[in-house]
């Protein structure tokens, strides 16, 4: 019974580490009372660090992970997660060792012992980066379809209006507000109402 109990715990523990690689998601554990900082392998692959060198030992050896900024809005939401005992969320920017910035989502939840002071932290660190890179281009994009002199408008598959920018104003004379989540067939007179389904 109890191999067989080490072997369901071995597989469980597999399967976590796969759903931590799939999800591009560590995970972390401060002990309070040593200092100690324990990391997943997937926390390692994230913030490119070399397992062989452990997690940082220091606070100043995790800041150094991190751009000034976000190295001090960490500390912040640690301290405010200690101090309050409530979750902690908020996004900083990891600098690997070859260079690269990557955006990552962190999550600090306060452990206690059983007179409730916290005794520690758990958290997670997820990879965020082709997430802020698309809200990049997608504010872009936006940008570029407010400011723009053409009339764009976006419609879904059932011809219902889901864009409206000011130059589609001028040109049909309704507003966003009047032709948003209306149906499209309304700029089209009655004579070519047809038009749309083909």
């Amino acid at each position: 019974a109890r191999q067989r109990a080490e072997e369901a715990n071995v597989r469980a523990l597999r399967r976590l580490t796969e759903a931590q690689r799939i999800g591009q998601i560590g995970d972390w554990e401060l002990d309070l009372g040593t200092g100690e900082i324990t990391w997943s392998p997937q926390t390692f692959a994230i913030l490119g660090r070399d397992p062989s060198l452990g997690p940082p030992r220091s606070d100043e050896e995790n800041a150094a992970l991190y751009d000034p900024a976000s190295a001090a809005l960490m500390a912040e939401k640690i301290a405010t997660a200690i101090a309050s005992g409530e979750p902690q969320e908020y996004e900083l920017v990891a600098l690997r060792p070859d260079g690269q910035r990557v955006s990552v989502q962190s999550r600090a939840s306060p452990r206690k012992d059983e007179a409730g002071k916290v005794v520690g932290l758990h958290g997670t660190v997820q990879d965020i980066t082709a997430r802020k890179a698309a809200e990049v281009a997608t504010s872009r994009l936006s940008g570029i379809v407010t400011s723009s002199d053409d009339a764009i408008i976006g419609k879904d598959l059932n011809g219902i209006v889901t864009n409206w920018n000011a130059s589609a104003d001028k040109l049909f004379g309704y507003s966003a507000q009047e032709m948003m989540w209306q149906p499209i067939l309304r700029l089209r007179g009655p004579e070519r109402q047809l038009e749309e389904a083909e």
